[in-house]
Protein backbone atom coordinates (compact mmCIF):
# COMPACT_ATOMS: atom_id res chain seq x y z
CA UNK A 1 0.00 0.00 0.00
CA UNK A 2 1.11 3.52 -1.49
CA UNK A 3 -0.29 6.92 0.52
CA UNK A 4 0.76 9.80 -0.37
CA UNK A 5 0.08 12.68 1.68
CA UNK A 6 -2.15 16.43 0.22
CA UNK A 7 0.09 18.44 -2.53
CA UNK A 8 1.05 18.47 -5.89
CA UNK A 9 3.88 15.19 -7.35
CA UNK A 10 5.15 15.71 -10.89
CA UNK A 11 6.04 13.41 -13.45
CA UNK A 12 7.90 13.19 -16.52
CA UNK A 13 8.41 10.30 -19.14
CA UNK A 14 11.32 8.71 -20.63
CA UNK A 15 12.59 11.34 -23.74
CA UNK A 16 13.94 8.42 -25.73
CA UNK A 17 12.66 8.09 -29.14
CA UNK A 18 13.34 4.23 -29.38
CA UNK A 19 10.54 3.58 -26.37
CA UNK A 20 7.44 2.83 -27.84
CA UNK A 21 5.63 3.75 -24.91
CA UNK A 22 6.06 4.85 -21.70
CA UNK A 23 3.75 4.89 -18.27
CA UNK A 24 5.47 7.53 -15.80
CA UNK A 25 4.24 5.19 -13.15
CA UNK A 26 3.33 1.05 -12.99
CA UNK A 27 2.01 -0.83 -10.40
CA UNK A 28 0.78 -4.31 -10.49
CA UNK A 29 -1.28 -5.17 -7.51
CA UNK A 30 -0.19 -2.45 -5.57
CA UNK A 31 -3.12 -0.14 -3.80
CA UNK A 32 -2.27 4.13 -4.76
CA UNK A 33 -4.08 5.97 -1.99
CA UNK A 34 -4.05 10.05 -1.96
CA UNK A 35 -5.45 12.10 0.66
CA UNK A 36 -8.57 12.93 -1.02
CA UNK A 37 -9.23 13.81 -5.01
CA UNK A 38 -9.21 17.51 -4.57
CA UNK A 39 -6.17 16.99 -1.64
CA UNK A 40 -4.01 15.11 -4.07
CA UNK A 41 -2.94 15.86 -7.39
CA UNK A 42 -0.68 13.44 -10.58
CA UNK A 43 0.37 15.92 -13.00
CA UNK A 44 1.99 15.02 -16.34
CA UNK A 45 5.18 16.95 -17.18
CA UNK A 46 7.85 16.69 -19.82
CA UNK A 47 6.66 16.59 -23.29
CA UNK A 48 6.12 13.65 -25.20
CA UNK A 49 8.62 11.86 -27.89
CA UNK A 50 7.38 11.41 -31.97
CA UNK A 51 3.93 10.25 -31.18
CA UNK A 52 4.75 7.82 -28.54
CA UNK A 53 2.32 6.71 -26.11
CA UNK A 54 2.36 8.46 -22.88
CA UNK A 55 0.16 7.58 -19.66
CA UNK A 56 0.42 8.54 -16.13
CA UNK A 57 -0.44 5.09 -14.71
CA UNK A 58 -0.46 1.39 -15.67
CA UNK A 59 -2.33 -0.88 -13.41
CA UNK A 60 -2.27 -4.59 -13.98
CA UNK A 61 -1.58 -7.34 -11.83
CA UNK A 62 -4.09 -8.79 -8.87
CA UNK A 63 -6.25 -6.72 -6.15
CA UNK A 64 -4.64 -3.27 -7.44
CA UNK A 65 -6.35 0.09 -6.15
CA UNK A 66 -6.25 3.39 -6.95
CA UNK A 67 -8.04 5.96 -5.21
CA UNK A 68 -8.16 10.12 -3.57
CA UNK A 69 -6.20 10.90 -6.45
CA UNK A 70 -6.52 13.73 -9.19
CA UNK A 71 -4.94 13.11 -12.49
CA UNK A 72 -4.09 15.71 -14.17
CA UNK A 73 -2.70 15.97 -17.92
CA UNK A 74 -3.35 20.03 -18.24
CA UNK A 75 0.28 20.81 -18.03
CA UNK A 76 1.82 17.82 -20.22
CA UNK A 77 3.23 20.30 -22.41
CA UNK A 78 3.18 23.45 -20.40
CA UNK A 79 6.00 25.12 -22.12
CA UNK A 80 5.36 24.18 -25.77
CA UNK A 81 6.68 26.65 -28.36
CA UNK A 82 6.46 25.87 -32.09
CA UNK A 83 8.25 23.52 -33.81
CA UNK A 84 8.87 21.72 -30.68
CA UNK A 85 9.43 17.92 -31.67
CA UNK A 86 8.32 16.91 -27.99
CA UNK A 87 4.84 18.73 -27.45
CA UNK A 88 3.65 17.24 -31.54
CA UNK A 89 1.71 13.89 -32.28
CA UNK A 90 1.04 12.46 -28.96
CA UNK A 91 -0.98 9.56 -28.06
CA UNK A 92 -1.96 10.40 -23.70
CA UNK A 93 -3.80 8.38 -21.61
CA UNK A 94 -4.32 9.01 -17.69
CA UNK A 95 -4.57 6.00 -15.81
CA UNK A 96 -4.64 2.71 -18.24
CA UNK A 97 -5.70 -1.12 -16.64
CA UNK A 98 -3.79 -3.64 -18.30
CA UNK A 99 -4.44 -7.55 -19.07
CA UNK A 100 -3.48 -9.56 -17.00
CA UNK A 101 -5.15 -7.52 -14.70
CA UNK A 102 -7.98 -8.84 -11.57
CA UNK A 103 -10.44 -7.69 -9.19
CA UNK A 104 -9.01 -3.80 -10.23
CA UNK A 105 -10.59 -0.48 -8.10
CA UNK A 106 -10.53 2.92 -9.48
CA UNK A 107 -12.69 5.17 -6.99
CA UNK A 108 -12.95 8.63 -5.60
CA UNK A 109 -10.77 9.90 -8.56
CA UNK A 110 -10.69 13.27 -10.56
CA UNK A 111 -9.12 13.36 -14.24
CA UNK A 112 -8.20 16.22 -16.63
CA UNK A 113 -7.17 15.57 -20.09
CA UNK A 114 -7.98 18.36 -22.08
CA UNK A 115 -6.76 18.23 -25.55
CA UNK A 116 -3.73 19.82 -26.57
CA UNK A 117 -3.73 22.92 -29.46
CA UNK A 118 -1.47 21.67 -31.47
CA UNK A 119 -0.79 18.03 -32.96
CA UNK A 120 -2.09 16.07 -30.71
CA UNK A 121 -3.80 12.94 -31.12
CA UNK A 122 -6.42 12.51 -28.47
CA UNK A 123 -5.82 10.57 -25.34
CA UNK A 124 -8.68 8.60 -23.08
CA UNK A 125 -8.97 9.64 -19.14
CA UNK A 126 -9.52 6.34 -18.02
CA UNK A 127 -8.41 3.09 -20.41
CA UNK A 128 -9.24 -1.00 -20.12
CA UNK A 129 -7.03 -2.89 -22.73
CA UNK A 130 -6.32 -6.59 -22.37
CA UNK A 131 -4.98 -9.23 -24.80
CA UNK A 132 -6.49 -12.59 -25.82
CA UNK A 133 -4.32 -14.04 -23.69
CA UNK A 134 -3.78 -11.50 -20.72
CA UNK A 135 -7.33 -10.21 -19.76
CA UNK A 136 -8.81 -7.37 -17.60
CA UNK A 137 -11.28 -8.74 -15.55
CA UNK A 138 -13.60 -8.09 -12.42
CA UNK A 139 -13.14 -4.01 -12.58
CA UNK A 140 -14.52 -1.57 -10.59
CA UNK A 141 -14.82 2.23 -11.23
CA UNK A 142 -16.83 4.59 -8.82
CA UNK A 143 -17.06 7.84 -7.90
CA UNK A 144 -14.99 9.42 -10.72
CA UNK A 145 -15.41 12.77 -12.12
CA UNK A 146 -13.90 13.49 -15.82
CA UNK A 147 -13.86 17.29 -16.24
CA UNK A 148 -11.90 17.86 -19.31
CA UNK A 149 -10.83 14.31 -21.13
CA UNK A 150 -9.64 14.71 -24.91
CA UNK A 151 -10.87 11.91 -26.59
CA UNK A 152 -12.91 9.89 -24.38
CA UNK A 153 -13.70 9.45 -20.72
CA UNK A 154 -14.06 5.52 -20.28
CA UNK A 155 -12.30 3.95 -23.27
CA UNK A 156 -12.66 0.00 -23.42
CA UNK A 157 -10.89 -1.07 -26.00
CA UNK A 158 -10.46 -5.46 -26.05
CA UNK A 159 -10.35 -8.16 -24.03
CA UNK A 160 -12.30 -6.87 -20.76
CA UNK A 161 -14.98 -8.97 -19.15
CA UNK A 162 -16.51 -8.40 -15.93
CA UNK A 163 -17.19 -4.52 -15.03
CA UNK A 164 -18.96 -2.15 -12.84
CA UNK A 165 -19.10 1.61 -13.47
CA UNK A 166 -21.33 3.23 -10.82
CA UNK A 167 -21.97 7.00 -9.52
CA UNK A 168 -18.94 8.63 -12.46
CA UNK A 169 -19.76 12.11 -14.08
CA UNK A 170 -18.11 13.50 -17.31
CA UNK A 171 -18.43 17.27 -17.68
CA UNK A 172 -16.29 18.11 -21.23
CA UNK A 173 -15.38 14.96 -23.50
CA UNK A 174 -13.60 15.88 -27.14
CA UNK A 175 -15.77 12.65 -28.60
CA UNK A 176 -17.35 9.49 -27.01
CA UNK A 177 -17.47 9.62 -23.49
CA UNK A 178 -18.14 6.03 -22.80
CA UNK A 179 -16.46 4.58 -25.73
CA UNK A 180 -15.60 0.62 -26.72
CA UNK A 181 -12.86 0.80 -29.36
CA UNK A 182 -12.29 -2.75 -30.07
CA UNK A 183 -8.71 -2.38 -32.00
CA UNK A 184 -6.40 -5.57 -32.64
CA UNK A 185 -8.98 -7.43 -32.14
CA UNK A 186 -8.19 -9.85 -34.84
CA UNK A 187 -8.05 -12.74 -32.22
CA UNK A 188 -11.39 -12.79 -31.41
CA UNK A 189 -13.29 -13.99 -34.15
CA UNK A 190 -16.36 -14.64 -33.01
CA UNK A 191 -16.28 -14.60 -29.58
CA UNK A 192 -16.71 -11.08 -27.29
CA UNK A 193 -13.99 -8.65 -27.14
CA UNK A 194 -15.91 -6.87 -24.22
CA UNK A 195 -18.29 -9.01 -22.07
CA UNK A 196 -20.53 -8.55 -18.54
CA UNK A 197 -20.82 -4.72 -18.27
CA UNK A 198 -22.92 -2.85 -15.59
CA UNK A 199 -23.04 0.51 -15.52
CA UNK A 200 -25.14 2.28 -13.41
CA UNK A 201 -26.19 5.82 -11.95
CA UNK A 202 -24.27 7.87 -13.68
CA UNK A 203 -24.06 11.07 -16.12
CA UNK A 204 -22.19 11.12 -19.08
CA UNK A 205 -21.56 14.37 -20.50
CA UNK A 206 -19.80 15.72 -23.50
CA UNK A 207 -20.16 19.47 -23.60
CA UNK A 208 -21.01 21.76 -26.26
CA UNK A 209 -17.84 21.47 -28.27
CA UNK A 210 -17.74 17.38 -28.78
CA UNK A 211 -16.99 16.06 -32.25
CA UNK A 212 -19.24 13.63 -33.91
CA UNK A 213 -23.08 12.72 -32.71
CA UNK A 214 -23.00 10.23 -30.03
CA UNK A 215 -21.89 10.07 -26.51
CA UNK A 216 -21.38 6.42 -26.16
CA UNK A 217 -19.84 4.03 -29.22
CA UNK A 218 -20.78 0.50 -27.90
CA UNK A 219 -19.04 -1.44 -30.28
CA UNK A 220 -17.75 -4.92 -31.20
CA UNK A 221 -15.91 -4.69 -34.37
CA UNK A 222 -15.42 -6.28 -37.23
CA UNK A 223 -15.80 -10.10 -36.32
CA UNK A 224 -16.21 -9.66 -32.25
CA UNK A 225 -19.02 -8.98 -30.41
CA UNK A 226 -19.95 -6.68 -26.73
CA UNK A 227 -21.39 -9.46 -24.94
CA UNK A 228 -23.81 -8.65 -22.15
CA UNK A 229 -24.27 -5.23 -21.24
CA UNK A 230 -26.38 -3.21 -19.04
CA UNK A 231 -26.44 0.75 -18.66
CA UNK A 232 -29.02 1.61 -16.00
CA UNK A 233 -30.33 4.65 -14.17
CA UNK A 234 -27.91 7.16 -16.53
CA UNK A 235 -28.23 10.23 -18.26
CA UNK A 236 -26.37 10.32 -21.67
CA UNK A 237 -26.12 13.99 -22.57
CA UNK A 238 -24.79 15.97 -25.68
CA UNK A 239 -25.42 12.93 -28.29
CA UNK A 240 -27.12 9.41 -28.90
CA UNK A 241 -25.97 6.34 -28.93
CA UNK A 242 -24.18 3.88 -31.19
CA UNK A 243 -24.81 0.59 -31.31
CA UNK A 244 -22.64 -2.41 -33.74
CA UNK A 245 -22.06 -6.43 -33.19
CA UNK A 246 -23.81 -6.55 -30.19
CA UNK A 247 -25.02 -9.85 -28.28
CA UNK A 248 -27.39 -8.70 -25.11
CA UNK A 249 -27.45 -5.08 -24.04
CA UNK A 250 -29.99 -3.74 -21.78
CA UNK A 251 -30.98 0.18 -21.32
CA UNK A 252 -32.98 0.86 -18.79
CA UNK A 253 -34.39 3.66 -17.27
CA UNK A 254 -32.49 6.31 -19.80
CA UNK A 255 -33.38 9.20 -21.63
CA UNK A 256 -31.09 9.56 -24.40
CA UNK A 257 -31.27 12.40 -26.79
CA UNK A 258 -29.40 13.42 -30.13
CA UNK A 259 -27.10 15.77 -30.42
CA UNK A 260 -29.46 18.75 -31.99
CA UNK A 261 -27.12 19.54 -35.11
CA UNK A 262 -26.55 16.37 -36.89
CA UNK A 263 -28.50 14.44 -39.04
CA UNK A 264 -27.57 10.76 -37.29
CA UNK A 265 -30.69 9.31 -35.54
CA UNK A 266 -30.58 9.36 -32.03
CA UNK A 267 -29.80 5.56 -32.04
CA UNK A 268 -28.28 3.52 -34.36
CA UNK A 269 -28.02 -0.35 -34.28
CA UNK A 270 -26.57 -2.33 -37.24
CA UNK A 271 -25.10 -5.57 -38.15
CA UNK A 272 -25.22 -7.81 -35.57
CA UNK A 273 -27.37 -6.74 -33.17
CA UNK A 274 -29.24 -9.76 -31.10
CA UNK A 275 -31.30 -9.07 -28.22
CA UNK A 276 -31.28 -5.36 -28.14
CA UNK A 277 -33.46 -3.93 -24.80
CA UNK A 278 -35.11 -0.48 -24.40
CA UNK A 279 -36.76 -0.98 -20.68
CA UNK A 280 -38.60 2.52 -19.72
CA UNK A 281 -36.07 4.37 -21.67
CA UNK A 282 -37.47 7.07 -23.68
CA UNK A 283 -35.65 8.07 -27.57
CA UNK A 284 -36.09 11.40 -28.16
CA UNK A 285 -35.15 13.85 -31.08
CA UNK A 286 -35.43 17.59 -29.93
CA UNK A 287 -37.26 19.61 -31.32
CA UNK A 288 -35.42 21.81 -33.77
CA UNK A 289 -32.90 19.81 -34.31
CA UNK A 290 -31.44 18.68 -37.75
CA UNK A 291 -34.08 16.53 -39.78
CA UNK A 292 -33.16 12.38 -38.74
CA UNK A 293 -35.05 9.41 -37.51
CA UNK A 294 -34.90 8.33 -33.84
CA UNK A 295 -34.21 4.53 -33.79
CA UNK A 296 -32.34 3.24 -36.87
CA UNK A 297 -32.19 -0.44 -36.81
CA UNK A 298 -30.12 -2.02 -39.99
CA UNK A 299 -28.28 -4.62 -41.74
CA UNK A 300 -24.94 -3.63 -42.50
CA UNK A 301 -21.70 -5.41 -44.17
CA UNK A 302 -23.79 -8.69 -45.23
CA UNK A 303 -25.04 -8.76 -41.42
CA UNK A 304 -28.37 -8.35 -40.69
CA UNK A 305 -29.66 -7.87 -36.66
CA UNK A 306 -32.11 -9.97 -35.36
CA UNK A 307 -34.26 -8.70 -32.40
CA UNK A 308 -34.98 -5.73 -30.71
CA UNK A 309 -37.64 -5.06 -28.12
CA UNK A 310 -39.04 -1.54 -26.46
CA UNK A 311 -41.00 -2.26 -23.04
CA UNK A 312 -42.66 0.70 -21.65
CA UNK A 313 -40.42 4.02 -22.38
CA UNK A 314 -41.36 6.76 -25.23
CA UNK A 315 -39.92 7.30 -28.58
CA UNK A 316 -40.52 11.05 -29.43
CA UNK A 317 -40.17 12.01 -32.36
CA UNK A 318 -39.45 16.24 -33.07
CA UNK A 319 -38.53 16.82 -36.59
CA UNK A 320 -40.02 15.47 -39.49
CA UNK A 321 -38.62 12.11 -40.07
CA UNK A 322 -39.49 8.12 -38.85
CA UNK A 323 -39.37 7.57 -35.59
CA UNK A 324 -38.33 3.98 -36.00
CA UNK A 325 -37.01 2.56 -39.36
CA UNK A 326 -35.37 -0.86 -40.03
CA UNK A 327 -33.85 -2.78 -43.02
CA UNK A 328 -33.30 -6.19 -42.51
CA UNK A 329 -34.53 -6.83 -38.81
CA UNK A 330 -35.99 -10.25 -37.85
CA UNK A 331 -38.15 -9.00 -35.39
CA UNK A 332 -39.21 -5.70 -33.59
CA UNK A 333 -41.41 -5.87 -30.52
CA UNK A 334 -43.42 -2.72 -28.75
CA UNK A 335 -44.73 -3.15 -25.37
CA UNK A 336 -46.28 -0.43 -23.76
CA UNK A 337 -44.57 2.37 -25.54
CA UNK A 338 -45.57 5.70 -26.81
CA UNK A 339 -44.57 6.85 -30.34
CA UNK A 340 -44.88 10.58 -30.21
CA UNK A 341 -44.55 12.64 -33.25
CA UNK A 342 -44.41 16.70 -32.60
CA UNK A 343 -42.71 17.12 -36.05
CA UNK A 344 -44.67 20.23 -38.28
CA UNK A 345 -46.30 20.20 -42.04
CA UNK A 346 -45.67 15.65 -42.61
CA UNK A 347 -48.26 14.27 -42.58
CA UNK A 348 -47.26 10.87 -44.22
CA UNK A 349 -45.02 9.53 -41.55
CA UNK A 350 -45.39 6.22 -39.61
CA UNK A 351 -44.34 4.99 -36.58
CA UNK A 352 -42.28 2.27 -37.63
CA UNK A 353 -40.84 1.38 -40.89
CA UNK A 354 -39.95 -1.81 -41.73
CA UNK A 355 -38.16 -2.85 -44.99
CA UNK A 356 -36.18 -5.83 -46.34
CA UNK A 357 -34.43 -7.71 -49.13
CA UNK A 358 -34.31 -11.17 -50.73
CA UNK A 359 -31.45 -11.75 -48.48
CA UNK A 360 -32.33 -10.01 -45.16
CA UNK A 361 -35.95 -9.85 -45.20
CA UNK A 362 -37.89 -7.22 -42.74
CA UNK A 363 -39.54 -9.97 -39.95
CA UNK A 364 -42.13 -9.25 -38.06
CA UNK A 365 -43.49 -6.23 -36.53
CA UNK A 366 -45.13 -6.54 -33.45
CA UNK A 367 -46.83 -3.52 -31.25
CA UNK A 368 -48.96 -4.55 -28.15
CA UNK A 369 -50.97 -1.44 -26.34
CA UNK A 370 -48.49 1.25 -27.83
CA UNK A 371 -50.27 4.89 -27.64
CA UNK A 372 -49.71 6.83 -30.55
CA UNK A 373 -49.46 10.64 -30.48
CA UNK A 374 -49.35 13.05 -33.18
CA UNK A 375 -49.71 12.60 -37.30
CA UNK A 376 -48.81 9.79 -37.93
CA UNK A 377 -50.72 7.97 -40.33
CA UNK A 378 -50.63 4.46 -39.65
CA UNK A 379 -48.70 2.80 -37.07
CA UNK A 380 -46.89 0.52 -39.33
CA UNK A 381 -45.37 0.63 -42.82
CA UNK A 382 -43.63 -2.87 -44.48
CA UNK A 383 -41.99 -2.37 -47.61
CA UNK A 384 -39.93 -4.37 -49.68
CA UNK A 385 -39.58 -7.89 -48.68
CA UNK A 386 -41.19 -9.26 -45.85
CA UNK A 387 -41.68 -12.04 -43.63
CA UNK A 388 -45.50 -11.57 -42.66
CA UNK A 389 -47.46 -8.84 -41.67
CA UNK A 390 -47.56 -6.37 -38.60
CA UNK A 391 -49.19 -7.64 -35.70
CA UNK A 392 -51.42 -4.96 -33.94
CA UNK A 393 -52.67 -5.56 -30.11
CA UNK A 394 -54.77 -2.67 -28.34
CA UNK A 395 -52.58 -0.45 -30.72
CA UNK A 396 -54.71 3.70 -29.91
CA UNK A 397 -53.93 6.77 -31.42
CA UNK A 398 -54.33 10.47 -29.84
Amino acid sequence: IVCTGAGRYEFTRDPRPNKAWIASIISNGVEIIGAGRDETTFAMLGGIVERRDWRLLDVGGAGSRVADIHFDGSDRCADWIEGDPLCTGDQTHLVQVNGPASDTILENLRVTLPPLAYGSSGGDCLRLIGRFDAWVENTIIRHVIGDDCDRSFIGLQRAVDGLLIEHVESVIVGDQAFDMEPTGETSFAGLPIVSNVVVRDSVFRRGPDAQGPWVSGINGGGTSVVENLRIENTILEDGGIFLSDVRGVTLTGLHVRNRATRPEPTVLAQKRVERLLFVDTVLERTVGSATGKVLRIQEHSDAAPTDVAIIGGAVVQGTSDTPISTIGLAGLTLLGTEVRYAGAGEAAVFGVVSSGSATAPAGIVTLVDVLLRGPLTGAVKMAGVSVGPPVLVRVTAE
